[in-house]
């Protein structure tokens, strides 16, 4: 008797959709571990006070936004799963973490930008967030 997965899939499918969604998971935390790592050049970057106090609860702020927007991504895409299925929003789900990513890498800093540059930041980390909770 041939063991089941829930879905009608082979084995090697299942072994190949638990790979990618390891490595998924993996690339989400190597994302927020950077990201904690990098905390004095972003600072630097993004959020320049004369108070480095403001400048390090700015870039924690910035940081929560991932963690914050978590839940609600659970709910939209738990809706989006059970209306147009599984698969559809497995794939919405990694490009709204992928995407993000590499806009924020391509950002420009707050003196090429300004204000926009942190706003920008903390939009992009929410949206990471959305697609991490779905």
């Amino acid at each position: 008797m041939q063991p089941r997965y829930g879905a009608d899939i082979s084995r090697k499918q299942f072994v190949l959709l638990v790979i990618a969604l390891c490595s998924g998971t993996v690339i989400e935390w190597f994302d927020f571990t950077v990201y904690s790592q990098l905390s004095p050049v972003i600072t630097q970057l993004f959020f320049p006070s004369n108070n480095p106090t403001v400048k390090q609860l700015a870039f924690w702020a910035v940081f929560a936004m991932g963690f914050v927007s978590r839940p609600f991504g659970a709910v939209l895409f738990g809706h989006i799963g059970d209306a147009v299925g599984r698969r559809i929003t497995m794939l919405i789900s990694v490009s709204l973490i992928v995407f993000p990513t590499v806009i924020i890498g391509s950002l420009p800093t707050y003196h090429q930008g300004g204000l926009v540059a942190p706003i920008l930041m903390a939009v992009l980390r929410f949206i990471q967030g959305l697609a991490v909770g779905g």
